[in-house]
Order: structure tokens, then sequence, then C-alpha cells
């Protein structure tokens, strides 16, 4: 590899890693860290601050903290609180016990998506590992789910999304 392909290389920067380290930055008060960002890779800059491009890359989960009940967005993102929404489908409840929570952080495998929104790295949790290793191996939530005939993690989460739907109707 040349030196020259090197320096180019190494000058790229993701626009999403850019605005984790700005926020990063920003957040502690650091004008020298904001400073040297901008002016080593000012490319990415202008990309990161055109409202038009952040619009087009952040899917409808990254502003899923304005809404009750994310799940009811059109979004095939796992977030937590996505989950967490089908499981108090599940439990009748609209706030699910912490339990579920920390099974949730532990036993399933996820990948780590930026949320354009927060300038956060977040997890999306395979719906696969979802369905075998958190609603089948938990005995309440797989005795809810066999109880209802539920047969797979897309028919599940379409029940939950209808459910949360007619909930939110009712609310407006």
């Amino acid at each position: 590899m040349s030196v020259e392909t090197h320096k180019k290389k190494c000058s790229e920067i993701s626009i999403a890693d850019f605005l984790f380290f700005y926020k990063k930055a920003f957040d502690r008060d650091n004008i020298g860290a904001l400073k040297q960002l901008c002016d080593r890779y000012p490319e990415t800059a202008k990309l990161a601050f055109d409202e038009n491009i952040i619009d087009s890359l952040s899917p409808h989960s990254d502003s899923e903290h304005f809404y009750n009940y994310p799940i009811a967005s059109s979004d095939d993102r796992m977030t937590e609180k996505h989950v967490l929404n089908i499981v108090a489908y599940l439990l009748g409840l609209l706030e699910v016990p912490k339990q579920y929570k920390d099974f949730l952080k532990t036993g399933v495998s996820y990948h780590q998506v930026f949320n354009y929104f927060t300038s956060r790295y977040q997890k999306d949790y395979d719906k696969d590992s979802l369905w075998d290793d958190f609603f089948m191996k938990l005995p309440e939530l797989r005795r809810i789910i066999e109880h209802r005939h539920i047969c797979n993690i897309d028919e599940l989460i379409y029940h939950a999304y209808e459910y949360f739907e007619k909930l939110h109707q009712n609310e407006i």
C-alpha cells in the first residue's frame, strides 16, 4: 500500500463515526477536539451537518423516543423499546418488569447500529435470537405465545403492532 493510499484511507471516516465523536467532544465541552475533528474531516463534516442527508440516513426508529409505542412504527429495527413493546403486549402491561430488560441485555445477540437522531450507537437485536433465546426461553412468555398460537417472530411482531396501533387510536 502506497503512502498516499494509506493517508487517504486514514483520512476517511463515516458520517456515523464523525457524529459519534463530535457528540462526545461537544458533551465534554472540548472545543479543541471539535475543531480538530472538523479540520481533519471537512468533507464528512459538511455531509454530517446537512439535514437532508441525515434525514435520508435516519430510519424511523432513530426518533422512537418521541413515541409511546415504537412497535407501531413501520421500522424493521428491533431496538430495546420495540422488544419491550412486544413483551408488554404479551403480558398485557404498559410497563415491562425490569427482569425482562436485564435478560434482554444479556441473553440475546445483537449488532450495533448508529442512531442519527441521538448521535449514538444502539443495539439492534437479531430476530432469530429474540425468538429462540428470549421469547421461547422465558417460560412465562413462551406459555403466552403458545396459548395464543403464535408460530414465529414475525407473527408476534404483527400482533404487537396491531395491539399498540389500536391502543394508540383509542388514546386520540
